[in-house]
């Protein structure tokens, strides 16, 4: 009985057991670095376990800081609105407007037409899409949108005539009942020993996997596989003789190569989100934590904004995105495609690759065609969007005088253009002219909707991110307010024998270890400053340490844990853990490799990471004010 209650009530058991455990921290030590610590390690742990939503532990700064005497509930509150914050905001409205017009998937469909029908270029095709996408749009969004496209390109590429017979040579047409992925497929009697043949169909793709709105697992997981029925009859018919429709062609009938072809494309989805998330301040949320905490620890003097981050991480980002389609094809498509090859019948099997290429680029071109022409709202957001990157682009460049110094010094930054654009999403129309059908409908003109409605933003924003990100913030900040960095910096000398290059690689590997197991928000926000203060103690830019960390949150490929896109193609049902752990396990180890690289060339160009920089020196006499300050006030 008592076995019975621990087990449902864990959670809860869980939940008071771990503060109790850290409690001599702030009783025994008592002094306010101590209590800050405290703070971080029951935080740390509740994200870490995720027992409690990983939002609303981000709200504990709110409840302990105040009450361990580290801040006011007032300093603490602030951080939860920050410009980084507000910056965050800015990017993911946008991303619900791309959303609600469609413009991801002309993108994604347009990008198919281009690459064409074989499996590599299809996976090359896929992976510039989600990269791309992901830097502008949650990664975890982006592969909620392209997955279930990707799986319905699967089916088409690789269904099959369940026939004994010989090749069919014409197109087969079928009814298409809402919601099916693919058509009915006939039956013919014939020899068991004959080969089954490609055949071809002129079904479009499933509307509801093409459809925005569709990002539960359950949809991603089972859309298109189980609405029709399998006819029990099915069997003694096809023993018969007698042609009946067959069940859905689906996963299941796939032979084990196109398996393996299947599970690279849905995973190239999900590991090019992981990549392209890199590349922009506001790709992913490490990126953005990382802003935050850059900061609040040394103010921003240090040059890092949108532009300045997009041409560092850019190069890096390309290459590892390319590096990460050399290896996926190779590992799911090369050893597949040097089978065939050796046990192909050449002839027929030509004939019917041929068909099946064909007809899946028509099914494509179809599903295109199916959008129409670009219509205002659409070609509103587009240019909504360039307007946007343009101005985070050049406020300020850095190497040539931005837009900023038209307005007083520090008083503008990127997130005021962010939400400039997001408010006149809420205000610009999506189309010009009333329909016919409301016209008619009222017997009067109607306003004209706007792109985005609070309606739709409510129902799309991902508030847990928000309220995670400005816990992150609230975080840093006390540690900052506490002394904790300072404590933290006098502990690490002994890690300054190692040269920086050493270090930079040791934590690169360690956070990409580490973040298998764990949110990679969770793992920037409590590795961040303690990796500011270890570079400060080495004598090195903190950038220098801080930046492959950030990045090297992202690159998680193994576990479906280690990120949303992991899970999202790990929900798809055939994909197991070890397809995972024997394609990431290698690719963690490019992407680190290339990731040294780029801090190494372009870090060095953009940031001068192997110089102190002033900002620091500023910094620090900023932090001997504040010590000053406490101390005369009896802290």
């Amino acid at each position: 009985m008592a076995f019975r209650c621990l087990r449902r009530f864990w959670k809860q058991l869980f939940v008071i057991a771990v503060p109790l455990i850290f409690l001599p921290l702030p009783l025994l030590i008592a002094t306010k670095p101590a209590c800050c610590a405290y703070v971080i390690a029951v935080m740390g742990v509740f994200w870490l376990s995720e027992v409690v939503p990983m939002a609303v532990v981000s709200l504990l700064p709110v409840i302990l800081l105040p009450l361990l005497g580290v801040q006011t509930s007032k300093d603490v509150c602030r951080n939860y609105f920050k410009d980084s914050v507000m910056l965050f905001v800015g990017s993911l409205i946008v991303a619900v407007a791309v959303e609600e017009s469609n413009l991801h998937k002309r993108m994604a469909l347009r990008v198919l037409m281009l690459v064409g029908s074989k499996p590599r270029w299809l996976m090359l095709g896929f992976m510039c899409i989600s990269g791309f996408l992901s830097m502008w749009m949650s990664n975890t969004a982006t592969t909620a949108m392209i997955t279930p496209i990707t799986e319905a390109v699967v089916l088409e590429l690789f269904k099959r005539k369940r026939n004994g017979g010989s090749t069919v040579s014409a197109i087969t047409t079928a009814a298409v009942s809402p919601g099916s992925v693919t058509g009915h497929y006939l039956k013919a009697s014939a020899a068991k020993s004959a080969r089954t043949s490609y055949a071809m169909s002129s079904l479009s793709l499933n509307p509801l996997l093409l459809n925005g709105d569709t990002h539960s697992e359950r949809d991603l997981e089972h859309a298109g596989y189980d609405n029709v029925a399998l006819d029990e009859k099915s069997a003694g018919d096809a023993e018969a003789g007698v042609k009946r429709p067959a069940e859905p062609f689906s996963i299941k009938d796939l032979t084990p190569d196109e398996l393996h072809i299947a599970k690279g494309l849905v995973l190239c989805v999900a590991y090019a989100a992981n990549i392209g998330g890199t590349a922009t301040l506001t790709g992913t949320l490490p990126n953005i934590v990382f802003k935050g905490q850059i900061d609040v620890l040394y103010g921003p003097a240090t040059g890092v904004n949108f532009a300045t981050f997009l041409l560092y991480s850019l190069p890096g980002t390309v290459l590892t995105l390319f590096a990460a389609f050399l290896w996926m094809q190779w590992v799911f498509i090369a050893k597949c495609t040097c089978r065939r090859n050796r046990n192909r019948n050449t002839a027929l099997e030509d004939e019917d690759n041929l068909r099946n290429s064909v007809a899946l680029s028509q099914t494509i071109r179809d599903k295109y065609a199916e959008l129409g022409p670009m219509g205002f709202g659409e070609t509103s957001v587009l240019c909504l969007f360039i307007a946007l990157v343009a101005s985070w682009m050049f406020r300020s460049p850095q190497f040539v005088p931005g837009w900023e110094i038209f307005f007083p010094k520090g008083y503008v930054t990127d997130a005021t253009p962010a939400i400039l654009i997001s408010f006149l999403f809420f205000i610009w129309p999506s189309r010009l002219w009333s329909s016919k059908t409301d016209q008619e409908t009222t017997g009067k003109v109607q306003s004209a909707p706007t792109i985005l409605t609070w309606k739709s933003m409510k129902r799309k924003f991902p508030w847990d991110v928000f309220l995670l990100l400005g816990g992150a913030i609230a975080l840093a900040d006390g540690t900052q307010a506490s002394g904790l960095t300072e404590w933290l910096k006098d502990q690490m000398h002994h890690f300054s024998v190692l040269p920086p290059w050493a270090i930079v690689i040791v934590i690169s590997l360690l956070i990409a270890t580490v973040t298998e197991f764990a949110s990679n928000g969770a793992i920037a926000t409590i590795f961040l400053p303690v990796l500011a203060k270890l570079a400060e103690v080495s004598d090195v830019n903190p950038l220098y340490f801080m930046i492959p960390a950030t990045i090297a949150c992202s690159f998680a490929f193994m576990l479906p844990v280690a990120t949303p896109p992991n899970a999202i193609a790990f929900g798809c049902g055939y994909v197991k853990v070890w397809d995972m752990i024997k394609a990431g396990a290698m690719l963690n180890i490019i992407a680190i490799f290339l990731l040294v690289v780029n801090v190494h060339t372009m870090g060095v160009w953009v940031f001068d990471l192997l110089n102190k920089p002033e900002w620091l020196l500023a910094a620090a006499n900023g932090d001997l004010s504040r010590s000053a300050y406490n101390l005369t006030r009896g802290h």
